[in-house]
């Protein structure tokens, strides 16, 4: 979930306009038909349990780019949600549009903070990243990525980041189409979803006027997600295929996604952790075995780029910040 860290990064985002009250905001569901095609990691030599079974270091110590050689074409549904602020605001907040993308375990609903439960609800705003945009007058699109969500679920080894950064390279098309009177378009990721930021940077360079890459760095903490990824995740169920995953147990949930919880300085309230765990959503088997190949560099972007991560990210600074 969004944390006082990211409420201080959003802070940073939208200084330039004034510290208004919040605004209310008129959102509606959208969906894109989507074609795209890539080049991804052949995993057809290994069943669901073999790749959840494989330390993640081992198996990525047995595959490089050179297999990213298995062509795919994916139809697919993206749905997301639209949300824009009521009151006028200034032209150029109203023309630049947010896209934002969730990380892993997410859906669309990771920028909404959560809203159930009364100890949660009294510090929901805190963790809104659309309210908090919207209330300065930033429109935004919130997507649920290929394989969560309300989007389409293709083969889970099939969905992985190569056909992921395709399908959003089609949907800034789109979005461009759809909005006409956007100037700017951001990219905001989180995690999973900066990972798709970078890759697009490098590949896609005039998509996005501006990245915003949270929960992100150079470095990949393969070692955080243990020796046995089947004792961390499960299959989900709910109709899906094999090889769509999820947290197992709210320990592991919280070493990987949170900062470690101190009783006398809590950086985050117990009740959000929990029903963040509660309304958990998956990870495909392709992602996880590709993530770690898309952290690369950008260097023909000439856009604007923030990165922000927390000290405590266990998975992008390991040891200490930035790895």
């Amino acid at each position: 979930m969004l944390t006082m860290f990211n409420l201080l990064l959003a802070n940073l985002l939208f200084s330039s306009t004034t510290q208004a009250q919040a605004q209310e905001a008129a959102c509606k569901p959208l969906r894109w038909n989507i074609s795209a095609s890539a080049l991804n990691l052949d995993l057809s030599p290994w069943t669901v349990d073999t790749l959840l079974s494989t330390p993640l270091a081992t198996l990525l110590g047995n595959v490089s780019e050179l297999n990213f050689n298995a062509g795919v074409n994916v139809h697919s549904e993206i749905y997301g949600v639209y949300c824009e602020p009521l009151q006028k605001v200034d032209l150029a907040t109203k023309s630049t549009l947010q896209i934002l993308v969730h990380g892993s375990s997410y859906t669309s609903d990771y920028w909404r903070g959560s809203d159930s439960g009364d100890s949660v609800s009294a510090h929901s705003l805190d963790y809104d990243w659309v309210h908090y945009a919207n209330s300065r007058g930033y429109p935004t699109i919130a997507i649920d990525r290929l394989g969560n969500g309300q989007s389409s679920h293709p083969d889970p080894k099939v969905v992985q980041y190569t056909l992921e950064v395709e399908i959003l390279h089609q949907l800034s098309k789109n979005i461009r189409a759809a909005f006409p009177h956007v100037k700017n378009l951001v990219c905001v990721g989180n995690a999973y979803g900066s990972i798709l930021g970078s890759v697009l940077a490098e590949k896609y360079p005039a998509d996005f006027e501006a990245i915003v890459l949270t929960g992100y760095s150079k470095s990949y903490n393969t070692e955080a997600f243990g020796n046995n990824l089947i004792a961390s995740y499960v299959s989900p169920g709910a109709n899906l295929d094999e090889g769509y995953t999820q947290f197992l147990n709210i320990s592991i949930f919280q070493q990987l996604l949170y900062a470690p919880f101190y009783t006398n300085n809590a950086p985050y309230s117990p009740a959000v952790l929990n029903d963040d765990f509660i309304h958990r959503g998956t990870i495909s088997v392709g992602e996880i075995a590709t993530a770690y190949f898309g952290i690369r560099e950008a260097a023909a972007y000439k856009g604007h780029i923030l990165v922000a991560t927390g000290q405590d990210d266990i998975v992008f600074c390991g040891n200490g910040p930035l790895g």
